[in-house]
């Protein structure tokens, strides 16, 4: 019965829920910078065409981060256009990718608009990065100009996720903050 009562706790009011909620999203966003931080940390480290090789052959690691499926799907369709970089989008997302983005959302919608705008300004700005990159990389002449575009966009991106997780980190701790706030 006393577990009971602390679950209910947790959740007895709007404003715990909604501080849960927060949660439940920064630590998604929190793991799957990790993990593509993780990805362009080993990516920095490919020099020449063995150690790219090696590198795609480790790259299953690393597919639990949504970015990094609809990347490597994105580099598999045979001709790029609109309708297959959405079908790779859909292909590469799981339900549990669909619950998170949906929670997500729900969380943007009873977030503070400055920090949505915030966050949703970056990850649109790194996505339009890393694409563009991308492109450029597909149409390299050679190994060692596409070796070349892969560590400059791999060092690029590491440190906006290093930034990204510098800043979740901060909020997630305020928010654990404000939750034991209102929990008392």
């Amino acid at each position: 019965m006393k577990l009971y009562r602390l679950i209910d706790s947790l959740w007895n009011s709007f404003e715990k829920r909604r501080r849960i909620l927060s949660l439940f999203v920064f630590l998604y966003w929190f793991l799957q910078y990790v993990l593509q931080a993780l990805f362009f940390l080993s990516l920095v480290q490919v020099h020449d065409y063995h150690s790219l090789f090696a590198f795609m052959n480790e790259m299953d690691a690393y597919t639990g981060s949504i970015l990094i499926r609809i990347a490597y799907r994105f580099i598999t369709i045979p001709t790029v256009s609109v309708t297959s970089f959405l079908s790779s989008l859909w292909n590469a997302m799981s339900f549990f990718d669909l619950l998170f983005i949906l929670l997500t959302i729900l969380w943007f919608l009873q977030a503070n608009k400055k920090k949505a705008g915030l966050f949703i300004g970056g990850n649109v700005l790194m996505l339009t990065m890393l694409f563009i990159g991308l492109m450029i990389g597909m149409r390299a002449d050679s190994i060692q100009s596409l070796i070349q575009c892969l560590h400059v966009l791999s060092l690029c991106s590491l440190v906006v996720h290093i930034v990204f997780i510098v800043i979740l980190m901060f909020n997630l701790v305020q928010n654990c903050l404000k939750w034991v706030k209102t929990k008392s």
